[in-house]
């Protein structure tokens, strides 16, 4: 009865009550299943700081960029620079003493031989009687790793089209965790570094009621949803799991270490939005969480679920590059013995590609069409053959595909328990 009355009490909250309403609510971005896309999360961001777009808020998002960017250091090996911007500049920007004059910003701007470039903006930052160019290279990445070490490519680039001792480059490696480029002018920006510094101050800037839906939904889209992969938590969803978390702290550590809790009618009931803000915990989000609760939740979650096929292995949460070998691996064994109308029919609607590419094409298109360079797996010891064609497989795969063709194609996995 003990359990029932705490469980009752604690999913009757305020706190629990408004964090169920907000993870209830599926952005536009989820239920078109693009929120774990780059494209998408790049295509937001093109128009929030282009000074252009509908949003009315001119270059003030690109003013808050900057000014957060002051937040992040940088070592340079070649000198004794310690911040992205002269030293003599820091006053201005702190204070928001400049304007943005003459933005130029493009998306997926086409660099040739060194790759394509997710966002670059250019762009006259005016400080009383001084003007400089500012050129900022923004590479995103949402699950995936840096590939073919791009972004030594996209630096190579930039040396050569500009006079670098003429401009201030910003090169933004933006993922949802720490990582670090391969190239070390390029600085790691979190995704949650910039909902604070920039997208929630947005929010907050304007009073268009379409401006907040806009930008409210594409907050929405950055915590957990139906995969349970984070990429930000919002302000307001952290406020609500600390209240929660301090008032209800012993029910939820039931909830943790009691398997009868777990069996609860009312947990059941509850079960996706519990294990949400367990997911939390387990990411450390509100910090007061020891190793034990948090290996604990991520045995409660299946977090710790490992798959093997030959050399490759899955793990929950793995990031795109393991993904991408491992979709290869799975699907060259299943496509043993089928025709590419079969095998095309088998795995429809598991992989949700980007710009409607599709998942397999004849490895010699690859070559005739350059839209396709990048986005399928091109070597010939990774093309598959079906009948006597050599088809190339698209290469991005997130962890809830991952999940979709393990379940096509059981009996090639050996799970594997820790």
């Amino acid at each position: 009865m003990k359990l029932d009355e705490n469980l009752t009490m604690l999913v009757n909250s305020a706190s629990y009550r408004q964090l169920k309403d907000f993870y209830e609510r599926k952005s536009s971005l989820d239920i078109l299943g693009i929120s774990r896309k780059e494209y998408a999360h790049s295509n937001f961001l093109y128009w929030l700081l282009n000074d252009k777009s509908n949003h009315k808020l001119g270059t003030l998002p690109l003013k808050y960029l900057l000014t957060s960017c002051l937040k992040i250091k940088v070592i340079d090996t070649n000198t004794t620079k310690s911040n992205i911007f002269p030293i003599e500049l820091i006053d201005y920007i702190s204070t928001y003493d400049f304007d943005v004059k003459d933005l130029k910003i493009l998306r997926e701007f086409d660099i040739k031989e060194f790759g394509r470039l997710d966002l670059l903006l250019d762009f006259k930052m005016n400080i009383h009687e001084t003007e400089k160019e500012v050129v900022m290279i923004i590479e995103n990445k949402i699950y995936s790793d840096e590939n073919d070490n791009q972004t030594d490519k996209y630096y190579e680039w930039l040396n050569k089209k500009f006079d670098m001792s003429k401009i201030i480059p910003i090169c933004l490696y933006l993922t949802p965790f720490k990582a670090v480029p391969s190239n070390n002018h390029f600085v790691n920006m979190t995704y949650e570094h910039l909902v604070r510094t920039v997208i929630e101050r947005c929010l907050y800037a304007t009073e268009n009621e379409y401006v907040r839906f806009i930008i409210s939904d594409y907050l929405r889209c950055l915590t957990f949803n139906d995969t349970k992969e984070n990429i930000a938590v919002t302000s307001n969803e952290m406020i609500l799991l600390h209240a929660l978390y301090n008032e209800y702290n012993e029910t939820i550590k039931e909830m943790i270490y009691t398997e009868d809790i777990r069996q609860n009618e009312i947990y059941k009931a509850n079960k996706n939005i519990l294990e949400n803000i367990l997911n939390m915990l387990s990411l450390n989000k509100i910090g007061g969480v020891d190793e034990d609760m948090k290996k604990k939740i991520d045995d409660i979650l299946g977090n710790t679920k490992e798959y093997k096929f030959g050399k490759e292995t899955y793990k929950s949460g793995s990031r795109q590059n393991s993904l991408k070998k491992l979709a290869l691996a799975i699907i060259k064994d299943y496509a043993k013995g089928k025709s590419i109308e079969e095998l095309s029919n088998d795995l429809k609607g598991i992989c949700t590609t980007a710009k409607g590419l599709q998942l397999l094409v004849k490895a010699e298109e690859i070559s005739k069409n350059e839209d396709l360079k990048g986005w399928y797996f091109e070597d010939e010891s990774e093309l598959i053959k079906i009948g006597d064609t050599d088809y190339s497989l698209y290469a991005w795969w997130n962890n809830e595909e991952i999940q979709e063709l393990i379940k096509v194609t059981d009996g090639r996995l050996t799970h594997k328990v820790q």
